[in-house]
């Protein structure tokens, strides 16, 4: 038997925070948006100067990764599964470190 999650649905105004990272010389814009309680419910990744295929690649984590969120996964889950994710650039552990350290400044 399979249980079903629900998705939890953001609100239409949410508070959001946007974080420039560094990676390889590389611009990675990474933007979180937080549920109504103040947890982190949405992951948006952005590469600047990529190629179209790694921008698609960095956007599907973002989207696997709000769906956890929104499907009531833990940020630490969350992170646990970006990190085991094949990625030579580093653009993964980068966002990994970021969305780790966002989700500790979200429990204070």
């Amino acid at each position: 038997m399979i249980e079903r999650s629900l998705r939890m649905c953001m609100p239409d105004r949410r508070r959001c925070t946007t974080s420039k990272l560094k990676v390889n010389g590389q611009s990675v814009f990474m933007t979180v948006g937080f549920k109504d309680d103040g947890s982190i419910g949405e992951l948006f990744v952005d590469l600047n100067k990529h190629g179209t295929f790694a921008r698609e690649w960095a956007g599907a984590v973002g989207i696997l990764a709000s769906i956890l969120l929104q499907t009531g996964s833990s940020v630490r889950t969350v992170v646990r599964a970006i990190r085991n994710i094949s990625d030579p650039s580093g653009v993964l552990e980068a966002v990994a470190n970021e969305l780790e350290n966002l989700g500790r400044e979200d429990k204070q």
